[in-house]
C-alpha cells in the first residue's frame, strides 16, 4: 500500500473520530498528559497544516511553539479541511520526491508523509482512549506507523519529552497497542 494510500486510510479512521466526539469531551484528558481532547485535535489540525506549510516552503513553527485554536467548534470539519488540503499536496506529481526542509532536517516529501501518517493515527488512539471509542485500525496500517516511529524515535528524542519511554505491552497485543506501547502510551 502506498503512503497516499495509508495516509487516506489514517484520515478516514480520524475522521470518524472526530466526527464521534461530543462538545463536552473537548476537556477530556488524552493519554498524552499535557493535552485534553481541544488540544489533541488542535495538535493533529495544527500538524497537517504543518506538514502541508513546508511542503510549500512556508515558515515552520519554533519547536514548542504553542498552536492557536485551529479546531473551533468542529474539530471534525476543521481536520477534514486541513487533512485535505495535506493529501492534495503530497499527491501532486513529484511532491513525494520533493525535498522538504523540517524543523529537523530536510527530507523527502514521501518521508513527511510517512511522518504524518503516523502522528495521525498514533493520535487516533489517543482520541479513542480518551473519548471511549472504538479503534481498530488494520493491522498493515498500524504496523507501518511502527515502522516510522521505530526509525524516527531515539533514545534523545525521548530525553526531549517528545515520547515518553516505551511501554510494555502484554504477549499477543494488537498491532495499535504495540504502536502505542512504543510511543509511549500504556495499551
Amino acid at each position: 500500500m502506498s503512503i497516499i494510500e495509508q495516509y487516506k486510510e489514517t484520515q478516514q479512521l480520524t475522521l470518524g473520530l472526530m466526527q464521534g466526539l461530543s462538545a463536552d469531551q473537548l476537556g477530556a484528558q488524552t493519554p498524552c498528559t499535557e493535552w485534553d481532547v481541544r488540544a489533541l485535535c488542535n495538535h493533529v489540525v495544527g500538524g497537517a497544516h504543518m506538514f502541508l506549510g513546508a511542503l510549500q516552503g512556508g515558515d515552520m513553527p519554533a519547536p514548542g511553539a504553542e498552536t492557536p485554536d485551529m479546531v473551533g467548534d468542529d474539530p471534525a470539519a476543521a481536520y477534514q479541511a486541513a487533512s485535505d488540503a495535506l493529501l492534495a499536496g503530497y499527491s501532486a506529481d513529484g511532491a513525494l520526491e520533493q525535498i522538504v526542509p523540517m524543523p529537523f532536517g530536510e527530507m523527502p516529501g514521501q518521508v513527511v508523509m510517512s511522518l504524518a501518517m503516523a502522528d495521525h493515527l498514533t493520535h487516533a488512539w489517543d482520541l479513542a482512549k480518551a473519548t471511549g471509542q472504538s479503534f481498530s485500525p488494520p493491522d498493515e496500517l498500524a504496523q507501518a506507523a511502527s515502522g516510522v516511529w521505530h526509525q524516527f524515535i531515539t533514545p534523545e528524542f525521548r530525553a526531549s519529552g517528545a515520547f515518553a519511554d516505551e511501554q510494555s505491552v502484554s504477549e499477543g497485543a494488537s498491532a495499535v497497542e504495540q504502536l502505542a506501547g512504543f510511543t509511549g502510551r500504556t495499551p
